[in-house]
């Protein structure tokens, strides 16, 4: 999801099982709004934690949700362990806790166990830094933390402390995705693609006349969304297909993201899924 800054009107809650390729019965929907109890009905993440929680990022707070009834976290100058910013941008659940990027630059670190809180401030490495988080993700037992412009950070929740990563093949460009892939991490730049375990890098793809929104791998090939279409590649990244999407469908050829579950790859676009 690029930026992770993704405007949806309502949570929609289902049962993942029925997503399967073999699920051939009615899935049934049901809509949580801000007369559930949201604080407002833009949403930019969820995750779910060790305990079967579901955490829902919003720009007005964090919101737990248990089935039935919403907890709301949220930043008060006179709390010193709140959140440092109502605006959430994205969840990650790991090893009992639930690491909160915000739209300050920060990383709450939220125990799942009893709710204290820690901060991870970015600008404790440099001063200068002054970008929201856009993605939360685990490699190799470390935090990674995509930023929007700021760079690629790393942070050992171990030894607690955060080190930016350099990666020369992206010079100035931001990171618009990153996944992890084959034990290393996939990125996406507007127009490139490479891949990285953090000590070397490979540019697998480089296309200037297509600016790239999600790179996912699909059965033996990947699927590249773009600003203008969906693509197919090999695994080599050297035969570029584009595929056709449904027709007559406004924004459709604008793709947001990608995602694979039991051999079904969903396309998220401008236009619907």
């Amino acid at each position: 999801l690029n930026n992770r800054s993704i405007h949806i009107i309502l949570v929609i809650l289902c049962d993942f099982c029925s997503l399967s390729a073999n699920a051939q019965g009615l899935i049934r929907f049901r809509n949580i709004t801000v007369n559930d109890g949201l604080s407002m009905s833009t949403i930019t993440d969820f995750e779910q934690d060790h305990n079967g929680y579901i955490w829902i990022a919003t720009a007005e707070g964090l919101h737990r949700y248990d089935g039935k009834h919403f907890k709301i976290l949220k930043h008060s100058e006179s709390v010193s362990n709140s959140l440092s910013d109502s605006y959430v941008h994205d969840i990650l659940s790991y090893d009992h806790n639930l690491y909160v990027g915000t739209n300050l630059g920060t990383v709450d670190i939220i125990s799942e166990l009893d709710y204290s809180t820690r901060h991870l401030d970015l600008r404790k490495y440099d001063s200068t830094f002054d970008y929201s988080i856009s993605h939360l993700l685990v490699h190799q037992d470390r935090i990674i933390i995509n930023t929007d412009g700021g760079g690629l950070w790393q942070y050992d929740p171990e030894l607690h402390k955060a080190r930016r990563v350099q990666i020369k093949d992206i010079g100035n460009e931001s990171i618009r995705q990153l996944k992890i892939d084959n034990n290393s991490l996939l990125l996406a730049t507007a127009h490139k693609i490479i891949r990285t375990d953090l000590n070397t890098t490979s540019v697998l793809f480089n296309d200037q006349n297509i600016l790239i929104t999600d790179v996912t791998r699909y059965k033996n090939h990947y699927l590249i969304g773009t600003e203008n279409g969906l693509y197919q590649t090999d695994l080599n990244f050297r035969k570029l297909t584009k595929l056709n999407v449904p027709p007559r469908k406004r924004y459709i050829n604008k793709i947001n993201t990608i995602a694979v579950q039991s051999g079904v790859a969903w396309i998220g676009t401008s236009g619907g899924l």
